[in-house]
């Protein structure tokens, strides 16, 4: 009947399109560009909150430093020993001169890092850090606790730092393990820290694998490895802390404390001896020179940013003859930062991030506390 056609013709399904597939390529390639576009945006935005986290660390790490002046009217020296004869991970025995490593100044800040349990724990289990005590001494790892130099700190990792919290002992492994210095390493994974002590230009080793004499610009930092009453290392009471901040005369704002470093391997947080950076690169042909109150570079090289490179893959920065570890280090002041800008704190606990090609007589002013340079990091 006429009424069924035509509800028939009504009810009829109609006919479906789908996307042919050069529409979905199309469609995907859209996608494919939009996620081209905002992937370095978001990149950039993750950096950025790295590199705030890193600063907010850094200074926390200057807070404590301060902190600890206000407690005992001086800032922790990079090692509480005598740095001339320490010898990572020796307890005892070796070359006849050589006494174990010393704690860093690290370890004297930690109750101002809200490691008040960690911190006690060490000073119990060292004797309150006395004579004969020394960073690796099995009696730190109290109540079946594991030992303290095995133990991450969120507050020393840099979030950018591409390796991980603890390295993994390793004979023979220059640059991203710790390697044997003294028979063996005593435990089997040791946790590292990516902020380092500045103690100055140069450290007493040796420069370009030559005997040159660093004495001048060692220890000029304003946190030196020796400190300032390290006269008699067999006699004279321990810890050694390091200086007051009246000692930074070039003043606080322009006399780096504390610097950031992606080395892996030579960077136990509870060693002195592996807890310093130094400006200048081991490496380099010769030693600055001050002149008055300017630096004159010549051919010395930088440490900023300065680290293996495929040209030269076993290239140390922080060989230090005879001061105590021996070298391993592969880093100076260094990051993982886009760009490798070095996170970099300062004496009056502001913190700015140090680009490696800032100028190079620039920096060692920057490094070093009392040279009467009229430099800023600006």
């Amino acid at each position: 009947m006429p009424t069924t056609a035509t509800s028939a013709s009504v009810m009829a399904p109609r006919a479906r399109h789908g996307f042919t597939l050069v529409e979905l390529l199309v469609v995907i390639a859209i996608i494919g560009v939009l996620v081209g576009l905002l992937l370095p945006a978001v990149q950039a935005a993750r950096e950025s909150a790295r590199r705030t986290s890193c600063g907010n660390k850094t200074r926390q790490l200057l807070v404590g430093l301060t902190r600890c002046h206000d407690t005992a009217r001086r800032i922790p020296a990079a090692i509480d020993r005598y740095p001339a004869s320490a010898v990572t991970f020796a307890s005892s025995g070796g070359p006849a001169t050589a006494k174990p490593g010393g704690f860093s100044w690290i370890v004297h800040i930690l109750a101002y890092l809200e490691e008040s349990d960690l911190h006690a724990g060490i000073l119990a289990g060292s004797g309150r850090l006395g004579r004969g005590a020394y960073p690796f001494m099995p009696t730190l790892a109290i109540n079946n606790q594991p030992h303290p130099c095995q133990t991450p700190l969120a507050v020393l990792q840099c979030p950018s730092y591409a390796g991980p919290a603890t390295v993994t002992s390793a004979a023979g492994s220059a640059f991203h393990s710790i390697g044997t210095y003294d028979g063996s390493t005593p435990y089997p994974t040791i946790a590292i820290t990516n902020y380092k002590a500045m103690a100055g230009v140069a450290s007493q080793g040796k420069v370009a694998g030559a005997d040159k004499a660093a004495a001048a610009f060692a220890d000029n930092g304003g946190m030196p490895l020796r400190g300032p009453k390290t006269v008699e290392p067999d006699v004279d009471d321990l810890p050694y802390l390091g200086l007051e901040l009246d000692a930074l005369r070039d003043g606080t704002s322009t006399t780096i404390l504390v610097s950031e470093s992606k080395e892996g391997g030579n960077s136990a947080w509870v060693d002195g001896m592996q807890a310093f950076v130094v400006a200048l690169a081991d490496d380099s042909p010769a030693l600055p020179t001050l002149d008055g109150k300017s630096w004159t570079v010549g051919s010395a090289v930088s440490a900023l940013g300065y680290g293996p490179s495929a040209a030269a893959p076993a290239r140390k920065v922080l060989d230090l003859g005879s001061r105590g570890t021996r070298g391993n280090s592969a880093w100076g002041p260094s990051s993982d930062h886009a760009g490798g800008t070095v996170t970099t704190g300062f004496g009056d606990g502001h913190v700015t991030n140090l680009t490696p090609d800032i100028d190079p007589g620039v920096y060692f002013g920057l490094v070093t506390r009392a040279s009467g340079e009229s430099v800023t990091a600006e």
